[in-house]
């Protein structure tokens, strides 16, 4: 059985080896795709951890917002249609970057 904690530290694990430190600015730049990075904010998103300053469950164009600005990378227009898409993938198991994550900490698949 997966054990979200574990899960959870392989995700940042993957998602630090994606990001590099420019200069001393201590500034990040993810260095994957813009559809993995989209994953990773919709994951945080339907953990429903992240609230925005009125209190509420941030949307994804909020947590969209934050984390592209975060790794410097410019924010999809249209956040949502990026997450439909990803739903409508053709074979999700081998794009996806949670497959990714599992397949290096279970060694599986």
């Amino acid at each position: 059985m997966i054990r979200i904690k574990n899960l959870i530290q392989v995700i940042i694990n993957f998602v630090i080896k994606k990001v590099k430190t420019v200069n001393n600015k201590k500034k990040v730049i993810w260095t994957g795709s813009q559809i993995d990075l989209m994953e990773i904010v919709y994951m945080i998103y339907m953990t429903e951890k992240v609230f925005n300053e009125k209190g509420r469950h941030a949307t994804i164009n909020e947590l969209a917002e934050a984390i592209f600005t975060l790794m410097n990378k410019k924010v999809p227009a249209t956040p949502t249609k990026v997450v439909d898409n990803l739903k409508k993938r053709h074979d999700p198991k081998e794009l996806s970057i949670l497959y990714k994550v599992l397949k290096k900490l279970y060694h599986l698949f």
